[in-house]
């Protein structure tokens, strides 16, 4: 089994789109999945009812972290049975108690001596929040050393991933990490034409197959959505 975590310090920066979006092109490609939503403050990813996403409350009813709720998170994937792939969403607001938990409890590890392998998916944005997600790789990288495979996804959304003429590729936390760093893909800038008929699927939750068999988008609409889709699941799949 393929275990995904969707994991960075930052938020607002499309982690629960880009965990649709591998679900989706597993899915497409035929893989049993399991989806998990543990975003103690905006669980987006459990929006997307066709993909059936077990929501994980990791909040008790003070707001405190319930390190239960983690041991439930945990035995839902070591229970699971003919499932091909995991996927799970994490929030910001509980990025650090994830992690800690992940590497007290020796999670990684554990996962897998049985048999299991793990990747990271994390993002860099462009714009204002470029050095702020930076920061945020690098932790990612620091906190599993030698510990999975990381991608890192290139957000394009707010900008172009570059500063002074410097690619992601050329900074430090590229360089110090491409042992680990296995792929670097791109979610790229779209005309703006695209770009509101993909905020509006996502605004509604609907997978691409949702909005394609939806009377609420136009056939130019849809066109535009299948586009994105390939574009996006071409990216996933070198990840296959």
């Amino acid at each position: 089994m393929n275990i995904n975590f969707i994991l960075q310090g930052k938020g607002g920066i499309g982690k629960s789109f880009l965990a649709s979006v591998i679900s989706q092109s597993l899915l497409a490609n035929n893989h049993r999945i399991m989806c998990i939503d543990t975003d103690p403050v905006n669980a987006s990813f459990a929006g997307f009812k066709s993909l059936n996403i077990h929501q994980i409350k990791i909040l008790d009813e003070n707001k405190e972290i319930d390190s239960s709720a983690f041991d439930k998170f945990m035995e839902l994937i070591c229970s699971a049975e003919e499932i091909d792939d995991v996927i799970i969403d994490n929030g910001a607001a509980s990025f650090i108690a994830l992690t800690n938990y992940l590497l007290l409890n020796g999670i990684f590890d554990m996962l897998q001596e049985m048999g299991h392998t793990i990747t990271v998916h994390t993002i860099v944005v462009g714009g204002q929040a470029f050095s702020d997600t930076l920061v945020g790789v690098n932790e990612v990288c620091n906190y599993f050393k030698d510990k999975c495979s990381i991608v890192v996804w290139e957000n394009e959304y707010f900008g172009k991933i570059e500063r002074n003429g410097k690619q992601f590729t050329d900074f430090p936390v590229y360089k110090n990490n491409a042992d680990q760093i296995t792929h670097v893909l791109k979610l790229e800038h779209l005309h703006e034409m695209f770009a509101n008929d993909l905020k509006r699927m996502n605004e509604m939750h609907l997978t691409f197959d949702d909005a394609n068999q939806s009377k609420d988008f136009t056939f130019m609409q849809k066109n535009r959505l299948n586009i994105i889709k390939n574009k996006l699941f071409e990216q996933c799949n070198q990840l296959i």
